[in-house]
């Protein structure tokens, strides 16, 4: 499998090269937007991430708010927001030691300057948290990026880094997710965390190109119990912090980088899509006994995708094979077994203003006998094939001061739930108020939301936007 990747990488970068002598003529005007993705920064028109979700799957993906204007570009270009946010517990729990998961004080500062053949962009949060009486500076983004040439984009630095088609639902995106931030009344757009990384895009009118490279491995930022109750498998049991869940992370060092390729070209309207990966899961799925420590085992994938006009609206399509690359073949109970996973969704205007998707997911898991014998248990054994349904629904009132949302996800196999109705109302293009809820619940508590059910709670955030 590794020589195949290496095979793939070399091929790509020949045919990056090939394309770029081929198509040097091509202008900036004529670069395809990326799997018909909408730009990510309304700050950064001309240099921002394409990302896929803000022109499919709603509208809390993006990291800036409005109708603002960009800042007098002889001035110093800043712009930021301040923001209270606040979440708390729905039922009195006996594990944590709080029913508040959120007291936060945020401030955001932006910087983003394009120069002849350079742009710079800067993003930096610094948040009091005082359910702690801590603060957490966190730099979401910190790159330089250009173009040598009219066929190559190159960005380099901390960046937000997003493929794929689903909604919530991930199968060829292997970059860091924030699933405290989903879980915890945060905007959504901060459930894709930063990556460490090296990105080069190719155009061509044959293919394009996107490769990401990130010289040491970014992990997800997991439920850990330092904010959330969660299934400890080795207890088997829930469990809150003291003692933070923590893992062994992969050696430092190029060899255990993470790579992620995808072809991309729209034919006749229709986007489609390949990709390869080669790194480790997000989160530490395996377990080494001779330790008793977590770990993140290795994760190789290829997968291809899809997306295109269906009647009166936007249908999609994803399929990704997940190789466990420590599994030897199921025979390791200490890591996940390889997976294929499956996406469907739709995605249309139901009435004027009204806009729904519907999403349908499967995992099918392989060498599934094995794993029966590793798990004799049959209630907290993995089904063979899991099942999610999901939809999210958005409606806008008010010349679009208002947006009334709900997403909500079903799992019929595991038989639990998230649901999370939200109403945003923008007063001006200062100031915006959200509240919301996140519902959370299952039969049982190892399911993936079913562990979750005592942190169902609800939100509010107040933003000055400056």
């Amino acid at each position: 499998m590794q020589s195949i990747f290496r095979s793939v990488f070399v091929s790509t970068l020949v045919l990056s090269a090939v394309l770029g002598f081929a198509n040097d003529a091509l202008s900036e005007e004529s670069k395809p937007s990326s799997m018909g993705e909408q730009t990510r920064e309304a700050g950064n028109p001309n240099d921002a991430e394409l990302d896929e979700w803000d022109g499919g799957w709603g509208q809390e993906w993006s990291d800036d708010w409005g109708e603002a204007e960009r800042p007098d570009e002889h001035l110093l270009p800043l712009t930021g927001y301040l923001e209270i946010g606040a979440t708390h517990r729905l039922d009195t729990n006996t594990i944590a030691d709080t029913n508040w998961i959120r007291q936060e004080l945020k401030a955001r500062i932006e910087y983003y300057q394009r120069y002849d053949t350079l742009s710079l962009s800067f993003k930096s949060d610094l948040s009091y948290d005082a359910e702690n009486n801590d603060f957490v500076q966190d730099t979401r983004e910190a790159y330089v990026s250009g173009a040598p040439a009219s066929w190559l984009d190159i960005r380099a630095g901390r960046q937000i880094l997003t493929w794929g088609t689903g909604d919530l639902l991930f199968l060829n995106d292997f970059f860091p997710k924030d699933w405290k931030a989903l879980f915890s009344g945060s905007e959504q757009q901060y459930l894709k965390a930063p990556s460490d990384a090296v990105k080069l895009s190719a155009y061509s009118d044959f293919v394009n190109i996107d490769v990401a490279w990130s010289p040491e491995f970014d992990p997800d930022n997991y439920i850990n119990g330092s904010t959330h109750i969660y299934y400890n498998a080795v207890v088997g049991d829930l469990a809150y912090a003291p003692p933070v869940f923590s893992a062994d992370t992969p050696d430092s060092g190029i060899s255990n980088g993470e790579l992620s390729i995808r072809l991309f070209k729209t034919i006749a309207g229709n986007e489609f899509a390949l990709y390869a990966h080669r790194g480790f899961y997000k989160t530490p799925a395996g377990f080494n006994a001779s330790t008793g420590r977590a770990f993140y085992p290795r994760l190789q994938s290829i997968g291809a995708s899809t997306r295109g006009t269906i009647r009166a609206g936007i249908g999609n399509a994803e399929i990704a094979h997940w190789h466990s690359a420590d599994s030897n073949s199921g025979t390791n109970p200490e890591v996940p077994h390889s997976e294929t996973r499956f996406l469907v969704g739709y995605e249309s205007e139901v009435l004027r203003n009204l806009t729904a998707n519907f999403q349908v997911y499967a995992e099918l898991t392989h060498d599934y006998s094995k794993l029966k014998e590793q798990h004799p248990n049959a209630k907290t054994r993995k089904d063979r094939i899991r099942q999610v349904l999901a939809s999210r629904w958005t409606y806008l009132t008010d010349r679009n001061k208002l947006t009334s949302s709900v997403f909500a996800m079903y799992s019929p196999t595991d038989q639990d739930f998230f649901i999370n109705p939200d109403l945003t109302y923008r007063f001006n293009d200062n100031w915006a108020f959200s509240s919301g809820l996140n519902l959370m619940g299952g039969r049982e508590i190892h399911t993936m939301f079913g562990q979750f059910e005592d942190n169902s709670n609800v939100y509010v955030r107040t933003k000055y936007i400056f």
